[in-house]
């Protein structure tokens, strides 16, 4: 019903980005209309309007106490807004253009993804704690630990994968065991493992986030570009280009199942877990057309 709303009631133009609260009970969507919208999942009907953009809204972040809701435009401008009336809090506008936002798992901080950088903002006082910098003009990857106090960052050509701290930028352990480590760059939910992909075997490779150390392999079929955690930390999605999508067991390494047959253009652009643990949402394209769920016990079905 809810993706028969976003067609139909929603948006007048394509949805381009959406975050699920928590509790999974609201969905809020970004749109080339310059709005966002707050939906609720179970009547699919309009809670509230996010109206302020000027340009198109092309992220958009729930924060996992879900009080706030933050999306930024193409004309580098980012706002937060009080998920339970729609208000705005703050609006400032970023000096680079931005491809992710990110909150701490407490809710108290906002990483902004910027092209080779990353941009640590305190939610209440709306301040920039620290500047992320990696040393190149590649693009980079990153994630936050379930703490909040620690970001793993990566680039797309395997100059090292850095965990560094996030109150004062400074960097607290480099893995670079010889291999290319390339993005997507994931911490696990317990914060005690950091995922990297090797483009020359085509493996996801699991280190200790506090020594380094290699702990597990996984051997895929393609390349991710994206990785998603189940929020109880058993499950791991890998999404490759043209449609992939394939699951693992997170702490033993084992193929559970995967998603395919979309077409060579069917590029998936995002996908996470619903709290249930079990869900996988999933979306290429425009969403009005392609909202996906899949079980997990449906995968293992399928094999």
């Amino acid at each position: 019903m809810l993706v028969q709303r976003l067609r139909q009631q929603g948006h007048r133009e394509n949805v381009t980005s959406l975050s699920f609260s928590a509790d999974s009970l609201t969905l809020v969507s970004g749109s080339d209309d310059k709005t966002a919208i707050v939906w609720s999942v179970e009547g699919g009907c309009v809670f509230r309007r996010l109206t302020g953009h000027h340009s198109q809204v092309d992220n958009i972040a729930y924060s996992p106490n879900g009080a706030l809701i933050v999306t930024s435009d193409l004309k580098k401008s980012v706002k937060t807004w009080d998920a339970s009336t729609g208000a705005c809090l703050d609006s400032f506008v970023l000096e680079e253009y931005m491809y992710q936002l990110t909150f701490s798992p407490d809710s108290s901080r906002l990483c902004i993804r910027a092209r080779n950088s990353s941009f640590i903002y305190d939610v209440q006082s709306h301040k920039r704690l620290a500047v992320l910098q990696r040393n190149t003009t590649d693009r980079i990857g990153l994630s936050m630990s379930h703490q909040g106090d620690r970001v793993v960052t990566g680039t797309d050509t395997g100059r090292g994968v850095k965990i560094s701290n996030v109150a004062t930028g400074q960097e607290l352990l480099t893995i670079d065991d010889g291999r290319e480590l390339l993005t997507p760059v994931a911490f696990s939910p317990d914060s005690a493992e950091v995922l990297a992909t090797c483009v020359a075997d085509k493996t996801a490779l699991a280190y200790d986030s506090r020594t380094g150390q290699l702990r597990r392999t996984f051997k895929l079929s393609h390349l991710p570009y994206r990785i998603a955690y189940s929020p109880n930390g058993d499950y791991v999605a890998f999404v490759g280009r043209r449609g992939s999508l394939e699951v693992y067991g997170a702490r033993s390494g084992t193929f559970i199942g995967k998603v395919e047959g979309f077409g060579d253009n069917a590029d998936i652009q995002k996908a996470e877990f619903l709290p249930d643990n079990q869900t996988i949402l999933y979306f290429f394209g425009d969403i009005r057309e392609s909202l996906r769920l899949c079980n997990i016990y449906d995968l293992v079905r399928m094999r």
